[in-house]
């Protein structure tokens, strides 16, 4: 009778042996498989790696926060250049976050939607709200009613305008900016 490591031995060389004799056509498989699902397999080794990578950093917490401070201490260039490209492909977001934030800081409540910038694009037809001029060249997320008069930090407040007439407006009240008749009329 033989033991469970004899047996187990056996299992091997005999998986061993039928892989020898058919190497070829296994690989040959493997290669066609790969090819046929290669997004599945992507996914699947990339959930996986996401997994394992969590669990690691719960259990070394501390560890990687050295090592990530040691790199930034060792690539600062490097780590200023990465920051500039994401912010440059991730603008929106940005300007969204600021504002969510300073609205946090001044105690305002309420929270812009990540998508705001691009479905105000939309409905204002890509034109600034108070002059009309094209926003292709560039525009700035402005609160109809300021914060600071108390205005809330909700989608339902804010426009799109140009850089210039968003400086012109400043914290001013709507009806007084628009009152002025300071804004440029220039369609």
């Amino acid at each position: 009778m033989m033991t469970p490591q004899e047996k187990k031995a056996r299992r091997k060389e005999v998986r061993a042996r039928s892989y020898r004799k058919h190497r070829e056509a296994i690989l040959a498989y493997a290669a066609e498989y790969r090819a046929a699902n290669a997004e599945e397999i992507k996914n699947r080794v990339a959930g996986k790696h996401a997994m394992y990578s969590a669990r690691y950093r719960e259990k070394n917490y501390t560890k990687c926060l050295e090592m990530t401070q040691a790199w930034k201490d060792a690539n600062p260039i490097r780590r200023k250049k990465m920051q500039a490209d994401y912010l440059q492909r991730n603008l929106d977001k940005h300007r969204i976050n600021q504002h969510n934030r300073n609205a946090r800081k001044r105690k305002a409540g309420g929270r812009l939607s990540a998508d705001l910038a691009d479905r105000l694009l939309v409905s204002q037809r890509g034109l600034c709200a108070c002059c009309g001029a094209s926003l292709a060249a560039g525009y700035d997320l402005d609160h109809i009613m300021p914060i600071r008069l108390g205005g809330a930090n909700v989608d339902s407040n804010i426009r799109l305008l140009t850089p210039r007439c968003n400086r012109r407006k400043g914290g001013k009240h709507p009806n007084d900016y628009l009152g002025e008749g300071t804004f440029p009329v220039s369609r």
